[in-house]
């Protein structure tokens, strides 16, 4: 399970390092695209491969839309020997990145937000919302 949030800064190259927590759980292999929200998901190479094969078997005509936005920006990469990943400028500019990013895990997928968009979308979530999304799924 990835867990937690992690603060990390986008190099002059356009790198950043993920944390040895987050690396553990996703392996050196993983798979960068665009998350519904404003950031990048980001997946270990198993886990991507467990998520397609759940999209491949949806209608075709209900799911082309998801398929396409899913598949268009999804990048194989490799953490490199320092814990380190690229971040593509597509990806960038999807996610608005700038210098501060904030990594944070999602169970068994980690996020990749811009700080201050993150910051945004902190203040959307209410613990009364919480509350009742929780009582609403049996917890």
């Amino acid at each position: 399970m990835i867990s937690g949030s992690y603060e990390a800064s986008l190099d002059s190259k356009n790198r950043i390092f993920i944390p040895a927590r987050v690396r553990e759980k996703l392996g050196s292999d993983i798979v960068l695209v665009k998350g519904i929200d404003e950031c990048i998901t980001v997946y270990s190479a198993a886990e991507w491969e467990n998520f397609t094969l759940s999209v491949e078997k949806l209608p075709m005509t209900q799911a082309r839309h998801l398929r396409r936005f899913l598949y268009s920006s999804a990048v194989e990469c490799t953490i490199d020997g320092q814990g380190r990943i690229i971040i593509p400028s597509s990806l960038r500019d999807y996610a608005k990145l700038e210098k501060c990013v904030i990594i944070v895990g999602t169970g068994v997928r980690a996020e990749i937000w811009a700080a201050d968009v993150w910051q945004k979308e902190q203040e959307k979530t209410d613990r009364d919302s919480m509350e009742k999304m929780l009582i609403e799924l049996g917890f």
